[in-house]
C-alpha cells in the first residue's frame, strides 16, 4: 500500500471516529440529538430537491460518488467556516452554532455513509472499509432511534438551510431511518 493510500484510509478513519464521539455526546443531550436527526433528514431531502441525489442510495460509480462527496465536502466546510464568523450577541451566536454544527455533521453523516459503501473503489483497504462500514452502521443506529413525529419538527428547521433557493417542504419519512439501497 503506498504512503497517499495510508493518508486517506487514516484521514477517513479519524473523520469515522471524530464523527461518532460528537454524535455520542450529542445523544446524550435528547433535545440536541433531535436537532442532529433533523439535520441529517433535511439534508437528504434538500439534497434530493436540489441536485436530484438522493444521498441514501448506494452510488455505483467513482464519478456518481464523487459528485456527492464534494457537495457533501462544500456543506461541511461552509459550515465548519460559519462556526469561525464573529457574532456580536451571545444569544444569537449560540443559535448560530448550534445549528451550523448541526448542518456540518450531518453532512459528515452522509459523507461517510456514501464514502464508505464505495471505499475499496477509491483504494482504501479492505480493512479500513470494514470498519467505516461498522462506524456506519453505528451512527445510523443511533440516529434510527429517533421517531417520525419527532423528526419531521426537527427537520422542517433545517430543511431549506443547506441549498439557496431549496426548502423541501414535505418530507418523506419513508426514508428514515437510513438503510443503504444501489442507486440504480
Amino acid at each position: 500500500m503506498s504512503e497517499r493510500s495510508a493518508d486517506v484510509d487514516r484521514f477517513w478513519l479519524d473523520t469515522m471516529e471524530d464523527t461518532i464521539s460528537i454524535v455520542r455526546a450529542v445523544f446524550a443531550d435528547h433535545a440536541l440529538f433531535l436537532l442532529l436527526c433533523g439535520a441529517v433528514f433535511a439534508l437528504q431531502q434538500d439534497m434530493l430537491k436540489a441536485h436530484g441525489i438522493d444521498v441514501r442510495k448506494v452510488r455505483t460509480s467513482r464519478e456518481q460518488a464523487r459528485s456527492t462527496l464534494n457537495k457533501l465536502y462544500d456543506i461541511d466546510d461552509v459550515n465548519l467556516d460559519l462556526l469561525q464568523e464573529p457574532v456580536q450577541i451571545r444569544q444569537t451566536y449560540r443559535a448560530h452554532s448550534i445549528s451550523a454544527r448541526m448542518r456540518s455533521i450531518a453532512a459528515r453523516i452522509w459523507l461517510l455513509t456514501n464514502y464508505a459503501s464505495v471505499a475499496e473503489s477509491f483504494g482504501t483497504k479492505p480493512s479500513s472499509a470494514t470498519i467505516l462500514n461498522l462506524g456506519v452502521g453505528n451512527l445510523w443506529m443511533m440516529l434510527g432511534t429517533v421517531g417520525a413525529d419527532e423528526l419531521r419538527e426537527n427537520a422542517n428547521f433545517f430543511t431549506g438551510t443547506y441549498f439557496s433557493g431549496v426548502r423541501s417542504k414535505s418530507m418523506h419519512l419513508k426514508h428514515w431511518p437510513h438503510r443503504p439501497e444501489v442507486a440504480v
